[in-house]
Parts: structure tokens; C-alpha cells; sequence
């Protein structure tokens, strides 16, 4: 007889909870938002995020505006409180000088 052990049944369990909440938390927070920067000579000016479906005019109203950069880079999408969550740790990490938020603590 194969009878598993404790430990195999909770980590068949566990598994299973993982990919449950995976698929919920897919369900309720979609893949939507970009994260981006935009750059000026190679350099970090700015850091942004966007819906995925907006990028496009999220890029125009840049250039409209005063900031100077000649690239955009932007990465998948994924869900909203991720992307956030990203946002302020790279403007911490690199101070862009366009970003006012975030930049401190």
C-alpha cells in the first residue's frame, strides 16, 4: 500500500490552496496595469503606471507636457495593487527626477 504521510497531505493541500488563490486572486484583481519609465539619455526621469489600455494616451499627455525624454519602456501587465506596489519601490530605488511621490520613506 502507498499510504502517503502527513507531511505529503499537507503539502498536496497546500498546493491545491495555492493555485485556488492564484486563480481567485486573478479573478478579482485582473492583469490591467503597466508599469513604465521613461528616459532621457539612457537615464530614468520618470516612473509611471498606467491601465494597459490607456498607455497610449498616457504617453501623449507626457509629451504634451513639460518632461523631457526620448524612450519609454514598459513591462506586462499585472494587477493594479502589484503595480503600485512596484512603482514605489523603483522610485525609492532610483529618485527620478520627474516623480514627486514616493521619492521619501
Amino acid at each position: 500500500m502507498n499510504q502517503r504521510t502527513p507531511l505529503q497531505i499537507f503539502v498536496g493541500r497546500a498546493v491545491l490552496l495555492a493555485a485556488a488563490y492564484a486563480v481567485i486572486d486573478a479573478i478579482i484583481n485582473p492583469a490591467d496595469t503597466v508599469n513604465y519609465e521613461l528616459r532621457h539619455k539612457k537615464r530614468v526621469v520618470y516612473r509611471g503606471i498606467t491601465y494597459e489600455d490607456r498607455f497610449d494616451k498616457r504617453m501623449d499627455e507626457h509629451e504634451a507636457s513639460d518632461k523631457v525624454f526620448d524612450d519609454c519602456i514598459y513591462d506586462d501587465a499585472k494587477a493594479r495593487h502589484r503595480a503600485i506596489k512596484l512603482e514605489k519601490k523603483l522610485i525609492k530605488r532610483d529618485q527620478p527626477k520627474y516623480n514627486i511621490h514616493h521619492t521619501r520613506g
